[in-house]
């Protein structure tokens, strides 16, 4: 019974219990509250996969798919469950909160616009304003904001202000006024300067120019201390919105008072120069006040008003002012270009190096050019190879190569032009183009690249630029076709100027007479006439060019310059205009205004024979300048028989100071020639009074005096010799001798040898008294030399005068001293040895022979005097010895002659080989029989050897 009632128990409770299980729908939210979302997922998408479509079910499943980042899978679930329910807000809002993070900003705004319709919210319209300025839509921004504003009774100022600026750039300036009208209905404390800006831009987008300026007018008169900052925003309004003029206007009243606020100031300023008011403008900066200008944004200002006015000379003076170093980067830029542009090196010279690395960091090629116009060739490299590296834009690219061009770098250069001219915008500066390819002497490159601009993109321009590069290439006939196709008006004076000057250049001389013939009918002024005529007569056509000349007398002055070249020109091709060419030679020489060389007018004169014009204009020429001009003087002179003016110059620049010796020299050959003996010697002695004896001018003025000269002469002579030093004056003395006055010679040397002796002038004295021809005198005077001789008297040669004097006592008391201070001179050992053998004295001469011997080895003469010397002594060995070391002297190759031959004779004897010194004597006396030397040798030969009958017809046959 128990069981049973036990059975049943259990029976009843398991139905109950089945109660108590949690369903599949539980079961997941209770895994995915205890954190177990990957089960609860599992459940719910298998529950979906078995059919469940229920609301709960299926926005569990969307949650937990959210929670696990497939926001993808959880959107398109609650996408499905909104189209099942559309009124479900909650559902509305989870879907717009995962639009949102799931940055689909455009279907985040299609659900917050669901939800407005149902459930509007002023957080949600401020959101929807948000979202529709990120999705780029104006239109459903500005609806946005208007529903904000209007609907709502809502919007901040910000808000007033976006739907303002959203109407306006959509073309409703009036709707646009209408906002800031109710700005400031609901918004009054919240109106500015900036807002009445905005608000007069719009009146005059809606062509309500004086509601603008009266708004403007209206606000700062109501608000008089906010003057300051508001009046130069509300004129910049007026000024951006294309109404300077009304800018102008709004600020007179305040910037023409006593004491202006400095912004007030500056707006006006700026204001003008909108206006195009810059006259106005720069005389309103130049005369503020100085107080006024201390500040660095009137100063700054100041600057900008001058360089917008053209003013370069004020705009750099104002910058000098400055400073260029408190310059902003974007004003020293302007400032330093101007300065290029003007050639100021005073402005350049003020960019140092560490203000162009400062302007290089913003524009590196204008500080490269500014490098380059300072002489700072490694910083203009540096900046512009930074240039480069930079990318500009290829409107700079030119300014680059020309850079490059200025720094030598040819391969530079021509890589920039190169790209310049293939570039889109190369059409923009053909002019540029050709100007560089014609520097680098490029110009058939160049011509070829605008060849291809004209084909790509015709203008004037690319054919006036292919036409220079096409004249210097040697295109000629094409640019004269190319002329003939244009109407001369069709083109500026400047080209033709150009084309002219080219082709000359170039001498293509009937290209130049058609671009001369252009620009004349295009300028129709005398120089260019001129121009015309000159190439007329580059082509030979003098005839023409005379009647352009003569077209212009009545036009006034001409340039004389021109005028003279072409009568030359004209002349010089055979037409008859000798007569006008002289004339105009004559008058450009007699304008002293002019200044200029005469030279080409004197050479015309000299081709045109015009001698005698020429004489008394070279004559004044040739005394100022007679380096240049003498020459042609005396040409002229010569050529027209007035030589006597022409010698009479010369006398007069010959004896003058300021002419250069070489052509006081010059003058005074010139006067000898023409048989002007005395003006010459003049000349001469004075440029010779302090020249050196061997001076071309002394031996000159010598030559003119002839061998016999004057007493007057022989005393200037005279005088030069006493006032030379040693050296000199025993030539002066030579000269003296040499002349016939030998005495006058041995009276400056006995006059100064006390005071300043030497041994020149000794040598000269003695050559003095030689020529005297007084050999007692003479004599007397080697005595005295050889008594107290001078320091270095030629003692050896002195010895040789004596002996050629016949005094061998003399002659050894002077070779004795010459031995005694130079004892290492071994021909005095010889010459006093011979000496005192000639005088008998045995022991001295053997101790000088065979001192000289045994120095030098002696020669046939001392061998033998020794030889006689010994066998005087009974040494007949010794002699012996050396007769035969005399003979074998004579033996050695020497230039054959009569002493030696006679000297072999005598020691042949001595060595006893008598029939050969027979022979030997025979043969010498055959040759000279009047030899009584000779003949005595002989003898005395033969009667030692005892052949006296022999001898005795050698005597009796004398």
């Amino acid at each position: 019974m128990s069981r049973l009632v036990v059975g049943l128990a259990v029976a009843a409770a398991f139905p109950a219990s089945l109660l108590l299980v949690p369903s599949g729908g539980e079961l997941a939210a209770l895994r995915l509250e205890t954190g177990h979302p990957e089960e609860a997922r599992r459940i719910l998408e298998s529950r979906r996969a078995a059919g469940d479509r229920s609301a709960v079910h299926t926005e569990m499943l969307a949650r937990v798919r959210a929670r696990q980042g497939d926001l993808p899978g959880s959107i398109g679930l609650l996408e499905e469950l909104a189209a099942a329910r559309p009124q479900d807000t909650s559902v509305l809002e989870s879907l717009a909160r995962l639009y949102h993070e799931a940055d689909r900003t455009e279907d985040h705004a299609g659900a917050l616009e669901r939800l407005q319709d149902r459930q509007p919210t002023v957080e949600r319209q401020r959101q929807l304003v948000t979202l529709q300025g990120e999705l780029g839509r104006p239109a459903q921004q500005l609806a946005a904001l208007a529903a904000l504003i209007d609907r709502f009774d809502a919007g901040d100022v910000a808000d007033f202000l976006l739907l303002a600026r959203l109407q306006a750039e959509q073309g409703r300036p009036r709707d646009a006024l209408a906002t800031y009208r109710k700005l400031a209905g609901r918004h009054p404390q919240a109106l500015d300067a900036s807002i009445v800006a905005a608000e007069m831009r719009l009146r005059l987008d809606t062509r309500d120019a004086e509601g603008a300026l009266e708004r403007g007018r209206g606000w700062l008169a109501a608000r008089p201390g906010e003057l300051s900052q508001a009046a130069p925003m509300l004129a910049a309004a007026l000024a951006m919105g294309g109404r300077a003029d009304l800018a102008v206007a709004l600020l007179e009243p305040f910037a023409g008072g006593p004491a202006p606020a400095a912004p007030v100031l500056a707006a006006s300023i700026q204001v003008l120069v909108d206006a195009g008011r810059l006259e106005d403008a720069v005389h309103r900066v130049e005369t503020l006040p100085p107080t006024a200008t201390s500040t660095p944004e009137l100063q700054h200002l100041r600057l900008r008003v001058a360089l917008a006015a053209g003013r370069t000379g004020l705009a750099l003076d104002v910058a000098r002012g400055i400073g260029l170093d408190r310059l902003p980067p974007e004003l020293l830029a302007d400032v330093l270009s101007a300065a290029l542009a003007a050639r100021r090196q005073d402005v350049l010279d003020l960019a140092d190096t560490s203000l162009r690395t400062r302007l290089a960091s913003g524009d590196p090629l204008l500080a490269a050019r500014t490098a380059l116009a300072l002489g700072d060739a490694a910083g203009a490299r540096r900046w512009s190879a930074a240039a480069a590296r930079a990318g500009m834009p290829p409107g700079r690219w030119l300014e680059l190569a020309g850079v490059l061009q200025q720094l030598g770098d040819t391969d530079g250069t021509l890589q920039w032009l190169r790209r310049a001219a293939d570039a889109p915008d190369a059409k923009a500066a053909p002019g540029d183009i050709a100007r560089l390819y014609l520097a680098l002497g490029r110009a058939e490159e160049g011509r070829d690249r605008l060849e291809r601009l004209r084909r790509e993109a015709p203008s004037p321009a690319a054919d006036e630029a292919w036409a220079l590069l096409a004249t210097v290439s040697g295109r000629h006939a094409q640019v004269a076709t190319w002329l003939d196709g244009e109407a001369a008006q069709d083109r500026p004076a400047g080209l033709y100027r150009d084309l002219y000057h080219l082709a000359m250049q170039a001498r293509a001389h009937p290209l130049a007479v058609r671009a001369a013939e252009r620009l004349q009918a295009v300028a129709r002024s005398d120089s260019d006439r001129l121009l015309l005529a000159e190439a007329l007569i580059a082509s030979g056509r003098a005839g023409d060019a005379l009647r352009q000349l003569r077209g212009l007398a009545h036009r006034g002055p001409l340039d004389a310059d021109r005028r003279f070249a072409l009568l030359l020109a004209a002349w010089r091709q055979g037409e008859p205009v000798a007569d006008e060419l002289r004339r105009a030679c004559l008058e450009r020489l007699g304008d002293t205004r002019r200044g200029a060389d005469p030279g080409p007018e004197i050479a015309t004169l000299f081709e045109l024979r015009a001698h005698g014009d020429l004489v008394p204009l070279l004559e004044p020429l040739a005394a100022r300048e007679p380096g240049r001009w003498l020459g042609a003087f005396a040409e002229a002179a010569t050529a027209s028989d007035q030589k006597p003016r022409l010698l009479a110059l010369w006398t007069k620049l010959g004896l003058s100071g300021t002419v250069p010796p070489e052509l006081r020299l010059q003058l005074a050959h010139g006067l000898l020639d023409a048989g002007k003996r005395a003006p010459a010697e003049r000349i001469l002695r004075l440029l010779a009074a302090d020249a050196p004896r061997e001076a071309p001018v002394v031996r000159q003025l010598l030559f003119v005096w002839g061998p016999r000269p004057t007493a007057e002469q022989l005393d200037w002579l005279a005088a030069r010799a006493r006032q030379a030093r040693p050296a000199e004056r025993a030539g002066w003395m030579r000269d003296l001798v040499e002349r016939g006055a030998a005495a006058r010679a041995v009276e400056v040397y006995r006059a100064s040898a006390r005071q300043d002796p030497g041994p020149e002038p000794l040598d000269a004295y003695l050559e003095a008294l030689a020529a005297l021809g007084d050999p007692a005198q003479l004599a007397g005077a080697l005595r005295e030399i050889a008594a107290a001789p001078p320091p270095g008297a030629p003692l050896a040669r002195l010895a040789r005068q004596a002996r050629q004097l016949g005094d061998p006592a003399l002659e050894r008391r002077l070779l004795e001293r010459a031995l005694a201070e130079d004892g290492s001179d071994p021909a005095l050992q010889r010459d006093l040895g011979l000496l005192a053998y000639r005088q008998r004295d045995a022991a001295a001469a053997q101790r000088y022979l065979e001192a000289f011997v045994a120095r030098t080895g002696g020669d046939a003469e001392t061998h033998r005097t020794l030889g006689e010397l010994r066998l005087q002594r009974g040494e007949t060995e010794s002699a012996r010895r050396s007769f035969r070391a005399a003979l074998a002297a004579l033996e050695r190759p020497v230039a054959p002659g009569h002493d030696a031959d006679a000297l072999r004779a005598s020691l042949l004897h001595r060595l006893g080989r008598h029939d050969e010194a027979i022979r030997q004597y025979e043969a010498l006396l055959a040759g000279r029989p009047q030899d009584a030397h000779l003949r005595a040798d002989y003898v005395a030969m033969l009667l030692e050897l005892g052949e006296t009958r022999r001898a005795h017809l050698l005597l009796s046959a004398r």
